[in-house]
């Protein structure tokens, strides 16, 4: 598929058919939708997976972009319901 703007990019989510309907990912999603901060994910109540919303939504790159965030945005000014907490 061409990309709508030269050097822009666009994911494509897709789900597997029990997904549809359900507010929290299973085990096997590995995407998530891009500017969206799914806040049911920091919910234990529904996201009952087991893996810590950081880790759906960044993997391993969360203590990178701690660190990151510490050193541009120390007082967290930049901030939504799921962004990264500085380290």
């Amino acid at each position: 598929m061409p990309a709508i703007w030269p050097g822009f990019a666009i994911s494509i989510v897709t789900f597997t058919p029990t997904q549809v309907g359900c507010r929290c990912p299973a085990r096997s999603a590995t995407a998530r939708t891009v500017n969206y901060p799914d806040v049911d994910l920091a919910d234990p109540v529904w996201n009952t997976s087991g893996v810590p919303w950081s880790t759906l939504y960044y993997k391993e790159n969360y203590p990178r972009l701690q660190r990151i965030k510490s050193r541009w945005d120390p007082r967290n000014v930049f901030r939504h319901a799921l962004s990264i907490e500085p380290a």
